[in-house]
């Protein structure tokens, strides 16, 4: 067996017809076995910082701001392209991490991102300029975009999942923010005014793409609602107690540890895709030594 040029191109096809895929799903499963050592260093690293920064006067303001317009200047990112827009944060570098999506029935742990640019949504979860910044407070309504999967992540391929009374969490560093589920609805790309924010609440919006299959002309919204759980007032016996409670409290639980019923959907698409991974994988291999054993078979019959 003689090396040809037809026989290499072969071997080459088989490749890169493997690897092709593989680099979308080895994506996928990167994303999913590394996204909570991602929070954890986002927690600890924001940790070390948040003493310097004091931007937090600056996102009240663009809230306030917010808050005071009387139509929302906001557009769909998933029609408009190259737009970028303008926070004036001092300290802050709009292409770092904002703070963390947490949602445990879809088993999604995710950065946030302020400005829904193309490169943002390619990397994680966006918040829409001209809705509020997802820090809470009355009022607010911050909408949270995402893409219906992408090539190598998930994202919120399955939010039609969620239904009322599920939660989510929104860590910002210093504080979990923890939001229920209150409705769905789905409407026009430019149906800008069903969002705009309520006086009295403090609302987080998820926004994708609809329907599940493409194509996508119309955006799925789950909204939900601020939960402040106060505290019972105790007695001084209890005042050592509580104080060491509340230290721990002051580091968010894990996204793990939270006790929920994940979506079945979710789950039996994490499993697919770690074994699509794994077959790939297996596959890439196989076929680049039978690749190099070619070279050297035809090499030796030269």
């Amino acid at each position: 067996m003689k090396i040809s040029i037809k026989g290499i191109l072969g071997h080459l096809l088989i490749i890169f017809g493997i690897l092709i895929p593989l680099i979308g799903f080895f994506g996928m499963t990167w994303n999913n076995l590394t996204a909570q050592k991602s929070y954890q260093a986002f927690k600890e690293d924001y940790s070390t910082q948040v003493d310097q920064m004091n931007f937090q006067e600056d996102l009240e303001a663009y809230n306030n701001k917010i808050k005071n317009h009387d139509q929302l200047s906001a557009l769909d990112p998933f029609t408009v392209e190259n737009y970028k827009g303008s926070y004036e944060i001092e300290n802050f570098d709009q292409d770092q991490v904002f703070s963390y999506l947490i949602i445990p029935k879809l088993d999604i742990i995710r950065p946030i991102y302020l400005d829904a640019t193309n490169d943002h949504l390619a990397m994680g979860i966006s918040q829409i300029d001209g809705t509020s910044l997802p820090i809470g407070g009355q009022g607010t309504r911050s909408v949270l975009a995402g893409h219906r999967g992408w090539y190598n992540d998930v994202m919120f391929l399955y939010l039609d999942d969620l239904q009322a009374g599920d939660i989510f969490f929104i860590d910002n560093g210093v504080e979990q923010l923890k939001y229920q589920v209150t409705d769905k609805e789905v409407i026009g790309p430019s149906d800008w005014d069903k969002l705009s924010p309520k006086e009295d609440q403090d609302i987080v919006t998820l926004l994708t793409c609809h329907p599940f299959g493409p194509p996508r002309p119309d955006r799925l919204l789950v909204n939900g609602q601020r939960i402040i759980e106060e505290k019972e007032n105790i007695g001084a016996e209890n005042l050592q107690t509580e104080t060491q409670e509340a230290q721990k409290d002051q580091e968010s639980p894990r996204p793990s540890q939270i006790k929920v019923e994940k979506s079945p959907t979710s789950k039996k698409l994490n499993k697919i895709i770690y074994i699509i991974t794994g077959l790939l994988s297996l596959g890439l291999i196989i076929s680049i030594i039978s690749f190099i054993k070619y070279l050297i078979k035809g090499k030796r019959n030269q």
